[in-house]
């Protein structure tokens, strides 16, 4: 069937030497079009921002939480939470909505020093975040890709630390790794991230770090190979991209603006605690090729840890374990920078 008469007539009817001419010309533009795919990596790939649906003040609620949580605006957190927790009471009962009041929770605490709490509310922060995670697993069990158990695991893990229970976390470990077999594209950087920072170099769990990031860029890049080092580029992104479109967690999206900058980021801190100083210089560097960096906000942070490699592997050796007796530089987990790296526009 000839879709286009009129162009196939036209074609047939010029000479050789200006068929080959149109040949060329197609083939060129085909070229360009090519190089332009492989050389400018999509800036995010397509994903539903999560937003509660199951009543007006819950849809209005969940906006506001994202424009705050997006633009870093922790003055405003307050005001966020009172409006979603508002949202909650009134029903009707909803697991997003859960799982996002988990969220909030959990970033009231891990900023606890730019809003000033009190031990007293810090310990109120993440027990009302792991009730609200909980209660979202409750509501809907079967969701294979909700980010409620692992928020339950960084709660648990803090609260086992913080009320002198530090022998529960063997079973928080478990439940991260078994998590990480469920979600890897999600879970298994929450391993590598919770990890790291609460173990050290040696430890049983601290060899589990690289086994969830690798678990990561596995689900993500699968069947495509990923090289060891890797060592990211406009064409690596680009292929890593297409790949993910399906399981946009993997990139740059809606929800995480800086997703790769910030993995990357956390991979670096940790191969860098782990004492391999040249892989931790290797992740780092791939900061820098991710498809939003020049919008990031964190670069000072990337640069001071490039300057000081051997100094910033030692202060994260020292923090092991604590919670909140840590100090800025810290590793991502422990750092109040730890949700912004990735979410913040």
């Amino acid at each position: 069937m000839n879709i286009f008469p009129g162009l196939s007539d036209w074609y047939w009817n010029l000479s050789r030497p200006k068929k080959i001419l149109v040949r060329l010309t197609m083939l060129g533009l085909v070229a360009v079009v090519a190089v332009y795919i492989v050389l400018m990596p999509p800036k995010s790939v397509p994903m539903d921002l999560p937003i509660v649906e199951s009543s007006a003040a819950a849809r209005t609620a969940t906006e506001k939480w994202w424009k705050v949580f997006h633009a870093d605006a922790v003055e405003a957190l307050p005001d966020v939470l009172a409006e979603l927790t508002a949202a909650h009471d009134a029903g009707p009962p909803d697991s997003l909505l859960s799982t996002i009041l988990a969220g909030a929770h959990l970033w009231r605490f891990i900023t606890r020093q730019r809003s000033g709490l009190s031990p007293d509310e810090v310990v109120e922060a993440l027990e009302a975040s792991r009730r609200y995670g909980e209660e979202a697993i409750r509501l809907d069990p079967e969701d294979d890709t909700s980010t409620a158990p692992s928020i339950v695991s960084l709660t648990s893990w803090t609260l086992n630390v913080l009320q002198g229970r530090p022998e529960a976390n063997a079973a928080v470990d478990i439940a991260v790794l078994e998590r990480s077999l469920v979600y890897p594209e999600f879970a298994g950087f929450i391993q590598g991230w919770l990890l790291a920072a609460m173990h050290k170099p040696g430890d049983p769990y601290f060899d589990q770090v690289e086994l969830g990031y690798d678990v990561v860029l596995d689900a993500c890049a699968s069947p495509l190979p990923i090289p060891d080092p890797p060592r990211f580029n406009k064409l690596l992104h680009t292929i890593f991209a297409l790949r993910v479109w399906r399981a946009p967690v993997c990139y740059e999206n809606v929800a995480a603006p800086h997703n790769i900058e910030g993995m990357f980021f956390a991979m670096g801190d940790a191969w860098l605690k782990a004492g391999d100083i040249d892989r931790a210089r290797i992740w780092y560097e791939n900061v820098k090729t991710g498809p939003r960096y020049d919008s990031w906000k964190y670069k000072e942070l990337l640069e001071d840890r490039l300057n000081d490699l051997e100094g910033y592997r030692r202060k994260f050796l020292g923090d092991t374990g604590k919670v909140l007796d840590v100090t800025e530089p810290a590793m991502q987990f422990q750092s109040e920078n730890s949700c912004g790296v990735c979410h913040t526009q």
